[in-house]
């Protein structure tokens, strides 16, 4: 089986190959009466025990869906010598030569919207949509299969899967965790803080729309076009900022544009600088935010080890710990103050100051 350059979000020819050769298929959506027959007697029961096996006599009339199913399946990244694995797959692939009878068309000539029905929103829909002995195992599959020969990276659709499995399954272990480590390192030294499992999510199905684990693919062109992709609204679109950042560091690609709604990359980033703040940045500190001053009160008394007046009037104690001292200002302090004026035993002459609480 060669290979396809299959183009980004962006356009561009991508270093990376796309494992199925879409060109060499007969890509006709409308179905042949032979063909439509064919399907509307198939059922998943069938294709587990054939497989996708063309030369079957069930499917040797719609041999020109199968094989690119077959070829999809033989792409992927998964171990082929598991037999749930298998029969998820196999099971997979039956759902959707069912649903193109059901249809009455291929799936070439699908819309967003069909293959969106037919994998649907979550795992208990899935299963309760086909009952039986299907299980929502076949779903990340069917995701696949829509990714490889539908074109579809309409992800905010459906719900809740996971990128980094897709990943995986698509471009295969290595590349895909290179790219992740990369990422994740250069974010990491900058003191990035977000749960690996969302950072991950996000690479991943930033590689999955850029159809390409490379980071030599992320072009500027292409984190342009998957900027403004519907599967990047939301947080989705947040963390993008931070890993556009990480991209242009490896030097792959310029920074990421700045204005409403890009988020900061990293919790390090530093806030605009405010005239008058010494230090490193320059100029002059402005004054101290103004506290409230307490009245006058006599500068040189002895302190008590609290730091007040050592023969300082006492308010009622509590029963919960011993008297507080009168607070300066209070009338209790007023009258304590008179009186020992009267006395004349203060030490030196009042002054008025700021007196901190």
């Amino acid at each position: 089986m060669t290979a396809q350059s299959m183009p980004s979000s962006a356009g561009q020819a991508l270093a990376w190959p796309w494992p199925v050769d879409l060109a060499r298929y007969d890509r006709r959506g409308l179905l042949a009466e032979t063909e439509a027959d064919a399907l509307r007697s198939l059922s998943v029961d069938q294709l587990r025990h054939v497989g996708l096996a063309i030369a079957a006599p069930a499917l040797r009339p719609v041999a020109r869906l199968v094989r690119p199913l077959a070829d999809a399946l033989g792409a992927l990244h998964w171990p082929p010598n598991d037999r749930h694995q298998r029969r998820y797959a196999r099971d997979a692939a039956g759902l959707v030569l069912i649903r193109c009878g059901e249809l009455g068309r291929t799936y070439w000539g699908w819309s967003v919207q069909d293959w969106v029905e037919l994998i649907n929103t979550d795992g208990a829909k899935f299963r309760r949509s086909w009952g039986g002995q299907i299980g929502p195992n076949a779903r990340p599959f069917l995701i696949a299969y829509a990714y490889l020969l539908g074109d579809f990276t309409a992800f905010d659709r459906l719900g809740r899967f996971q990128r980094p499995s897709l990943a995986h399954r698509v471009f295969g272990t290595e590349p895909v965790d290179d790219t992740i480590r990369q990422v994740c390192t250069t974010l990491a030294d900058w003191g990035y803080r977000r749960g690996a499992d969302r950072l991950t999510s996000a690479i991943c199905q930033i590689l999955l729309l850029n159809r390409s684990p490379l980071l030599q693919d992320l072009s500027d062109e292409a984190l342009a076009a998957i900027r403004t992709a519907p599967a990047m609204h939301g947080q989705w679109g947040n963390d993008l900022h931070g890993i556009h950042r990480a991209v242009a560091a490896l030097g792959q690609a310029d920074p990421p544009p700045h204005g409403p709604g890009t988020a900061p990359a990293s919790p390090r980033s530093k806030a605009p600088r405010r005239p008058g703040r010494t230090g490193p940045s320059g100029g002059t500190r402005p004054p101290p935010s103004p506290r409230r001053s307490a009245p006058a009160t006599a500068a040189c008394w002895p302190r008590s080890a609290g730091g007040w007046p050592a023969n300082t009037p006492r308010s009622p104690s509590r029963a919960s710990g011993p008297a507080r001292p009168a607070r300066p200002g209070s009338r209790r302090w007023t009258a304590w103050q008179s009186a020992t004026s009267l006395s004349g035993s203060t030490a030196c002459a009042p002054r008025t100051g700021s007196a901190s609480r």
